[in-house]
């Protein structure tokens, strides 16, 4: 054999190899792009894992699923002489041999991802609503009938300054107001509520009576 045959020869049993081995060139930024894009889909929509640490059995699934593919027919592959003992192209029934065993590993891998319970657009904080309590004591003696320098009584006064408040209280979420009254005596109206319209209506029902019988 010549020496031009024998490069030719070479040559051929180069390219063999590499294809057998899966020899492959650079990836092309395109592809490199698309990858960055694929692996941060996750966190764009919000993914989550509730076990995160549950992820880390993919570790040595990954490991052992490497080994069985290397271990399947490893030492074989580079023992090559010359073109003609490379092996005969795979059917399609011994390309699928392996593939009850792709699926275990398949099925191991989503049971490990279900343990790290995968979330997307969940999220749960506790949140402080900041609220109020209040309760509204009014005098419905005799003496709020007075008269003031607006030409309102006392109590017309009281009752702007009270629906005012409640007006307020509306901003909140959960601002409770209550209506306590007295003269001699007193008297529970309504009691904490959130009903801010029937604070202002049993305002509007009151009447002065009695006294207050301050100092007896």
């Amino acid at each position: 054999m010549d020496a031009a045959a024998r490069r030719r020869d070479l040559a051929r049993l180069r390219a063999v190899v590499e294809k057998a081995a899966g020899k492959a060139g650079k990836p092309e930024p395109a592809k490199l792009n698309a990858l960055a894009l694929l692996a941060a889909a996750p966190a764009a929509a919000g993914l989550h894992f509730g076990n995160p640490y549950a992820l880390l059995l993919l570790l040595p699934l990954a490991a052992w699923a490497a080994w069985s593919w290397l271990r399947r027919d490893g030492g074989t592959r580079f023992k090559l002489s010359a073109p003609d003992q490379v092996p005969a192209q795979k059917t399609f029934r011994e390309r699928l041999a392996g593939l009850p065993k792709v699926l275990r590993v398949l099925a191991l891998a989503v049971m490990i991802v279900a343990v790290a319970r995968p979330l997307i657009g969940v999220s749960r904080e506790e949140a402080f609503i900041p609220s109020t309590d209040t309760v509204i004591t009014v005098d419905i003696s005799g003496s709020m009938d007075t008269k003031t320098a607006n030409g309102k009584s006392r109590l017309e006064n009281a009752g702007d300054a009270v629906r005012a408040y409640v007006d307020e209280q509306r901003r909140g979420t959960q601002n409770r107001v209550g209506l306590i009254t007295f003269d001699d005596k007193a008297y529970q109206n309504l009691r904490l509520t959130t009903d801010y319209d029937a604070i202002i209506s049993a305002f509007k029902d009151l009447k002065t009576k009695g006294s207050t019988a301050v100092g007896v």
